[in-house]
């Protein structure tokens, strides 16, 4: 049931975001974004044909806050997400749960250019589990477990005010996890009994968020991280993408993915041995539900 009122407040919050804002110059200021709420229910009784109860809920935030003026750039983007679902008589499950803010402040240098330093972190709200065939369940991840924070220095080229590609040949990454009991399985890369890994090496960014049709808005981010001193070669891709579609008003389709591919993050592959190693991870989220655009 707390996942539910988490879910709830998230929504509720970003609502309170949405109309409590003030006007900021729109002259030199472009803010907005997406506030979404979907929902899913299954009911069966008495049905032939087999099948389980099942209750589904999402809600997702995507804002923006970027200035532009003179020589000064100052991009700010927050995502956040949460979703849940029961099936059956089974437990609720999370299904989606995404913290994400990045902050880039750049000087022009020439043209389209900025000297740009950037921070990002990115974690998650709530506890993650893993489920066995006897649906027991084990706990994998947390509030802070991971946690990521990036702080670099680079260039950053915005040929437009919907694009922009920042490279940064110095770069700081910390992994965090903020609980002893995966940091002594060295899970995500930690040394073992470790709560935190400092990582230097080089980082490119490819961000877009556009209106690309009526009602149709097109937000992406692409990360790719290398790490100078272990296996440069492995590089850490991140890519998250969000279509918005507005049918009305207030009604929504919501298409978003992420991919996923850390060399430091060792997937189960063989249950029977217990093989683990880096695998490209996938979420999508299809939604038709509540949406505020701002």
């Amino acid at each position: 049931m707390k996942q539910l009122v988490l879910t709830f407040f998230i929504f509720i919050v970003s609502l309170t975001s949405v109309f409590s804002q003030t006007n900021p110059d729109t002259t030199y200021w472009d803010i907005g974004g997406v506030v979404s709420m979907t929902a899913s229910n299954v009911y069966l009784k008495y049905w032939s044909a087999g099948g389980d109860n099942s209750l589904g809920i999402n809600s997702l935030l995507n804002i923006h806050a970027n200035y532009l003026k003179d020589k000064i750039s100052w991009q700010n983007t927050f995502d956040a997400a949460y979703g849940t679902q029961r099936i059956g008589k089974q437990d609720y499950r999370k299904t989606d749960d995404k913290i994400d803010f990045s902050s880039k402040f750049g000087l022009k240098t020439i043209n389209k250019f900025y000297f740009t330093t950037l921070y990002s972190f990115k974690t998650q709200f709530n506890k993650g589990w893993e489920y066995n065939d006897n649906n027991e369940r084990a706990l994998i991840s947390d509030f802070l477990a991971p946690g990521y924070m990036l702080y670099s220095v680079g260039i950053d080229y915005l040929p437009n005010e919907h694009f922009s590609i920042y490279t940064s040949p110095l770069t700081g990454k910390t992994t965090i996890v903020n609980l002893d009991s995966l940091a002594n399985l060295s899970a995500f890369g930690v040394d073992s009994a470790q709560n935190f890994r400092h990582e230097l090496g080089a980082y490119i960014k490819f961000e877009f968020n556009k209106e690309v049709f009526k009602n149709v808005t097109f937000t992406s981010k692409l990360d790719f991280f290398s790490n100078y001193k272990v296996n440069p070669q492995n590089i850490d891709i991140n890519f998250d993408l969000l279509v918005a579609m507005k049918v009305n008003k207030f009604l929504t389709v919501n298409i978003s993915t992420q991919l996923i591919y850390d060399d430091d993050i060792k997937i189960l592959i063989d249950p029977d041995t217990g093989h683990k190693g880096p695998r490209l991870q996938v979420k999508e989220v299809l939604g038709v539900g509540l949406m505020f655009n701002f």
